[in-house]
Protein backbone atom coordinates (compact mmCIF):
# COMPACT_ATOMS: atom_id res chain seq x y z
CA UNK A 1 0.00 0.00 0.00
CA UNK A 2 3.10 2.56 1.09
CA UNK A 3 6.37 2.24 -0.16
CA UNK A 4 7.48 4.96 1.19
CA UNK A 5 6.83 6.45 4.65
CA UNK A 6 8.11 9.38 6.36
CA UNK A 7 7.16 11.70 8.99
CA UNK A 8 8.03 15.24 7.52
CA UNK A 9 6.98 17.60 10.27
CA UNK A 10 5.94 18.06 13.43
CA UNK A 11 3.83 21.52 13.58
CA UNK A 12 2.38 23.43 16.78
CA UNK A 13 1.67 26.87 15.19
CA UNK A 14 -0.53 27.43 12.65
CA UNK A 15 1.53 28.80 9.06
CA UNK A 16 4.78 26.70 9.76
CA UNK A 17 3.43 24.02 7.77
CA UNK A 18 5.80 22.33 5.15
CA UNK A 19 5.27 22.49 1.67
CA UNK A 20 3.08 20.03 -0.25
CA UNK A 21 3.87 16.83 -1.42
CA UNK A 22 2.47 14.83 -3.76
CA UNK A 23 0.77 12.07 -1.34
CA UNK A 24 -0.38 13.84 2.17
CA UNK A 25 -1.95 12.60 5.17
CA UNK A 26 -2.17 14.98 8.19
CA UNK A 27 -3.29 14.05 11.83
CA UNK A 28 -4.72 16.41 13.81
CA UNK A 29 -6.17 16.24 17.33
CA UNK A 30 -5.69 17.59 21.20
CA UNK A 31 -2.83 16.21 23.02
CA UNK A 32 -2.39 13.20 24.69
CA UNK A 33 -4.78 11.45 22.48
CA UNK A 34 -2.70 8.55 21.05
CA UNK A 35 -1.80 10.71 17.68
CA UNK A 36 1.75 9.17 17.60
CA UNK A 37 0.33 5.78 18.75
CA UNK A 38 -1.69 5.56 15.57
CA UNK A 39 0.94 6.45 13.12
CA UNK A 40 3.47 3.64 14.59
CA UNK A 41 0.44 0.98 14.63
CA UNK A 42 -0.76 1.83 11.05
CA UNK A 43 2.63 1.56 9.43
CA UNK A 44 4.42 -1.02 11.83
CA UNK A 45 7.09 1.42 12.59
CA UNK A 46 8.33 3.85 15.02
CA UNK A 47 8.05 6.63 12.65
CA UNK A 48 6.68 9.12 15.42
CA UNK A 49 8.27 9.93 19.05
CA UNK A 50 5.65 8.64 21.82
CA UNK A 51 6.53 11.15 24.37
CA UNK A 52 7.19 10.24 28.11
CA UNK A 53 5.73 13.60 29.23
CA UNK A 54 2.17 14.39 26.88
CA UNK A 55 1.83 17.66 28.27
CA UNK A 56 5.68 19.26 26.82
CA UNK A 57 5.55 20.25 23.71
CA UNK A 58 9.10 21.88 21.47
CA UNK A 59 8.31 25.18 20.17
Amino acid sequence: MFRKVELVKTVYVKGKYPPPLNAEIAFAGRSNVGKSSLLNKLFGIKIAKISSNPEKQDL
